[in-house]
């Protein structure tokens, strides 16, 4: 991760900690559509420049029309972060 490309922001907001989503891999069915993308998901302290939690998040699209990828990733993190206590 280069920190230094988002230090600004971090300084900004005065950020206890930074969550970085990064895709690692991904599936593609034979329409072309992504059916599932897999994310390396950490949380660093912008001061120490550590990783202090790390998960991966496996985003399978639904069978719905109006696919909630997003929030169902969201959920997941969440979910994985109050497992390990971070909330």
């Amino acid at each position: 991760m280069d920190e230094q490309v988002h230090s600004a922001k971090i300084k900004q907001f005065n950020a206890d900690a930074v969550l970085v989503i990064r895709d690692i891999s991904f599936n593609v069915n034979k329409y072309g559509d992504y059916y599932s993308i897999m994310y390396d998901v950490s949380l660093f302290d912008p001061e120490l420049k550590k990783r202090f939690w790390r998960a991966s998040v496996n985003n399978i699209r639904g069978l719905e029309i109006d696919d909630p990828r997003m929030r169902k990733m969201a959920e997941a993190i969440l979910s994985q972060l109050k497992k390990d206590g971070f909330l």
